[in-house]
């Protein structure tokens, strides 16, 4: 992949600066909030207070760190969720892969206001993102959720990135310099988060001792692991077994119980 260049076409420096009012959506790409998410309140305090750090003008950039499933996407998510009303824009994109990316920052191009015919003539595609990337660099107060950067594009998405104009967050399972962006590593939930994801509850008051036991059992058996946990609610949840019948089914179907598909 080549790198995105400042004079990619006499096109970009004009047309990326469209007025404000071409936008379609200001809340772009963003998944529905997830009503059952568990706040792990340090993380996401941690993460407002780095990104307050940046210098005016320049890109606050953080990149949310961990194994896949321990929870990157649901905090970003919230985070978003919890501070849209500071932002003008918010655009959320996935870039798992090189394809994943490219097709993201063209539908991005399009919902910013650039129009189809004009993408058609462009000859490659570090054009669009150039386009996007000035679009970013030319306004401010937005808001760029990249998530899944992972394997090769961890390294990749970064060469796509503007430098001004707003903050930044990614989220990824590999290892990030310090020099690209703030780092935030996530590690599993607390025990106490966990329970409350699994049993679905802020207070420990109304569920029997019995149901609490069995509940710290499948943590135990899962890791505190965000994503395990709320596949076994969901399947719990779906198919009316107990935690009892759960907890045996994981010790012959654990793969399966793993996969489950809500």
């Amino acid at each position: 992949m080549s790198t995105p260049t400042r004079s990619a076409s006499t096109w970009s420096e004009g047309s990326a600066h469209f007025p404000p009012h071409t936008v379609k959506s200001r809340f772009y790409g963003v998944p529905s909030k997830n009503r059952d998410f568990v706040d792990r309140s340090e993380i996401i305090s941690n993460m407002k207070a780095e990104l307050d750090k940046s210098s005016s003008g320049e890109c606050g950039i953080l990149a949310l760190r961990g194994l896949g499933g321990i929870g990157k996407t649901q905090l970003m998510l919230h985070y978003c969720y919890n501070h849209f009303q500071s932002y003008k824009w918010v655009f959320w994109l996935e870039v798992d892969s090189w394809s994943a990316a490219v097709d993201s920052f063209r539908k991005l191009a399009i919902n910013l206001g650039l129009g189809k015919e004009i993408i058609e003539e462009m000859d490659s595609e570090e054009e669009i993102i150039e386009w996007v990337r000035i679009w970013l660099q030319t306004n401010e107060d937005w808001l760029l959720l990249l998530d899944n950067a992972d394997g090769e594009m961890a390294d990749k998405v970064f060469k796509l990135l503007p430098c001004i104009g707003g903050d930044i967050i990614i989220t990824t399972r590999e290892p990030i310099h310090s020099s690209l962006a703030t780092v935030i590593s996530v590690d599993k939930m607390k025990k106490e988060e966990a329970l409350t994801l699994l049993l679905g509850v802020s207070s420990m008051d109304s569920v029997e001792d019995a149901k609490i036991q069995l509940a710290q059992q499948i943590i135990t058996e899962l890791d505190c692991m965000p994503l395990a946990l709320h596949l076994a609610r969901a399947y719990v949840n779906n198919t009316q077994n107990s935690f009892q019948q759960y907890l045996e089914k994981l010790k012959t179907q654990r793969k399966k119980l793993l996969e489950y598909n809500e």
